[in-house]
């Protein structure tokens, strides 16, 4: 697809968005984790699961990560996602974004070296907010140095 995009700053999130939403959601899908794959995944979600945060893994390959059994892909999740963390390359971050807006997630998040402009720019034509070139864990210790966000179990 060949079209103009309208400059990123139109459509992805503002710092106060990624705030909220790290704020709102707990559960997050990280596509692309498995546990032979990335370290910087594998770290990074280690990471969040220590400040609270349920990460599910989604890998086609199946099999535990970190302790929990990894989704096919995100319309095999259980629970409700609130973010789509997309780790792997763009091939198929345009199925991940609509599959992300079929299950209800509120945000797709491009993790540094996944950018996708025109996927993230889909998924704000979807209803998503759209995060993309920016760490998870590095917005989650900008927004929150002091770790005092803490979830109630």
């Amino acid at each position: 697809m060949n079209r103009k995009l309208p400059p990123y700053r139109t459509f992805l999130a503002s710092d106060s968005a990624i705030r909220d939403l790290l704020r709102s959601h707990r559960v997050l899908a990280f596509c692309g984790l498995s546990a032979t794959g990335d370290r910087d995944a594998l770290d990074v979600a280690r990471r969040l699961k220590q400040r609270g945060y349920r990460v599910v893994p989604v890998t086609p390959g199946g099999g535990e990560v970190l302790g929990v059994e990894a989704a096919a892909d995100v319309d095999s999740i259980e629970e409700q996602v609130g973010i789509v963390v997309l780790w792997r390359g763009t091939a198929d971050a345009r199925a991940i974004v609509e599959a992300a807006a079929r299950r209800g997630a509120e945000a797709v998040w491009f993790e540094v070296g996944a950018e996708d402009p025109e996927s993230a720019h889909h998924a704000t034509e979807l209803g998503l907010t759209a995060v993309m070139g920016r760490s998870v864990i590095g917005e989650y210790e900008m927004h929150f140095p002091d770790d005092e966000l803490g979830f109630d179990d």
